[in-house]
C-alpha cells in the first residue's frame, strides 16, 4: 500500500533508488516528505483508499511552471472524488513559498530536498507525473501534453476504488440499486437481505462492507462541501450538497445536505453565485455520467452567462477540456 511519511526534517533510507523506470501495476514506493507548502496537513491514513497523482517538477524550469497552470486545473476537475494531489520537488521551502505566491500557485507541495521521493519513482525528466491507484499500484505515468491520458487514467482509478463488492446472482436486487447508484435504496435492500434467514457467512461479510463503503461516499461528500462552503468555493459545494441531497436522498446526511443548500439559495448576498454553481453541478453530472456533449455544452453556456462567478470561471476552463470529446460524440 502507498505511504507518506511526514517529518520535519530529512529522513533518510526510507527509500531507494530503483534500478528501473516503474512499470504500469506496479507497487509504488513509499515517499518521505520533509515539508509541506499550500497544505495543511496530510498522514498515512488520509491516503488510504484514495487515488494519488504524485507529479515531481522544478519550478525553476519555466515548462514546469506552465504546465502547474493546467495542472491546478486537473486538480480542481477532481475536486468531488477521492483524489490526492502532490507535487513534490527538491528545491528551497522559501523559494517554493516565493514562486507560489508569485505565480498563485495553489497546488499542494512536498519538499523532498534529498530526492528520495524523486529517486524511488526513477524521475528521469520534469516534469513527470504517476498516478497510483487505491491499491497502492501506478495505473499511469507520462509527461506534459497528456493531460486528456492523465485525466482519463485518474477517472477509471477513482472508478476502480469505488467500485463496490460483487455480491453475487442472488443480490440481484442489491446489485440494480449499486449499478445505477441508488445507494439509499441499496441500504434498504441490504438491510432486507441481512435480516434474512438463508444467508451465508462471506455474503454477509459483503453487504456488510458495502453499507460501509455506501456510508463513506455521504460522509466523503458532507466533508468536501463544508470545507468548500468555509473556503468560498461555491461550486464545488453546491455540486456535493447537490449529489448528496437529491442523487443520494435518505442517506446519513442528506437532509442537513438539503438545509444546507437551501440556505446558500436564500442568501441574497451570494444568489448570482449559487444559480451558476447550481448549473454547474448540473454539467458536473453530464460529466461523471460521460455525456460529454451536454457537459461541454453546459460549461459552454455557464462560462458565458455567469462569466464574472466562480461556477463561470471553472466552467470556461472545463468547456475547453471537454470540447474535443463533445466533438467526438
Amino acid at each position: 500500500m502507498k505511504k507518506l511519511t511526514l517529518s520535519l526534517s530529512l529522513v533518510t533510507g526510507l527509500v531507494s533508488p530503483l534500478a528501473a523506470q516503474l512499470e504500469l501495476g506496479a507497487e509504488a514506493p513509499d515517499v518521505a516528505v520533509a515539508e509541506w507548502i499550500n497544505h495543511r496537513s496530510v498522514t498515512p491514513s488520509s491516503l488510504e483508499g484514495r487515488v494519488v497523482c504524485y507529479a515531481f517538477v522544478r519550478l525553476e524550469d519555466d515548462e514546469c511552471l506552465f504546465w502547474l497552470e493546467r495542472w491546478d486545473a486537473v486538480r480542481a476537475r477532481f475536486a468531488l472524488d477521492p483524489v490526492s494531489f502532490v507535487v513534490i520537488t527538491n528545491e528551497s521551502p522559501k523559494f517554493v513559498r516565493e514562486t507560489c505566491d508569485t505565480e498563485d500557485i495553489k497546488t499542494p507541495f512536498a519538499i523532498d530536498p534529498g530526492d528520495l521521493a524523486t529517486r524511488a519513482f526513477d524521475v528521469q525528466l520534469f516534469p513527470s507525473v504517476f498516478v497510483v491507484g487505491a491499491a497502492g499500484t501506478v495505473g499511469f505515468f507520462g509527461q506534459p501534453g497528456e493531460d486528456h491520458a492523465i485525466s482519463d487514467a485518474i477517472t477509471e482509478l477513482v472508478d476502480a476504488a469505488r467500485a463496490f463488492p460483487d455480491l453475487g446472482k442472488k443480490m440481484k436486487s442489491v446489485n440494480r440499486h449499486l449499478t445505477k447508484w441508488e445507494l439509499a435504496k441499496a441500504i434498504t435492500a441490504i438491510d432486507k437481505e441481512l435480516g434474512g434467514k438463508k444467508i451465508d457467512d462471506a455474503t454477509r461479510l459483503r453487504l456488510s462492507d458495502t453499507k460501509v463503503m455506501i456510508a463513506q461516499v455521504g460522509d466523503e461528500l458532507t466533508a468536501i462541501a463544508d470545507e468548500a462552503i468555509a473556503e468560498e468555493r461555491w461550486p464545488i459545494a453546491v455540486t456535493a450538497l447537490t449529489r448528496l441531497s437529491v442523487e443520494h436522498a435518505g442517506l446519513d446526511g442528506a437532509d442537513d445536505a438539503a438545509g444546507k443548500l437551501d440556505e446558500l439559495k436564500a442568501n441574497e448576498e451570494l444568489k448570482r453565485e449559487i444559480t451558476a454553481a447550481v448549473e454547474f453541478a448540473k454539467g458536473k453530472r453530464y460529466e461523471r455520467d460521460r455525456n460529454w456533449k451536454a457537459a461541454h455544452k453546459t460549461f459552454d453556456s455557464l462560462s458565458k452567462i455567469h462569466k464574472e462567478t466562480k461556477a463561470g470561471q471553472a466552467a470556461a476552463e472545463l468547456a475547453v477540456f471537454l470540447k474535443g470529446r463533445a466533438k467526438r460524440r
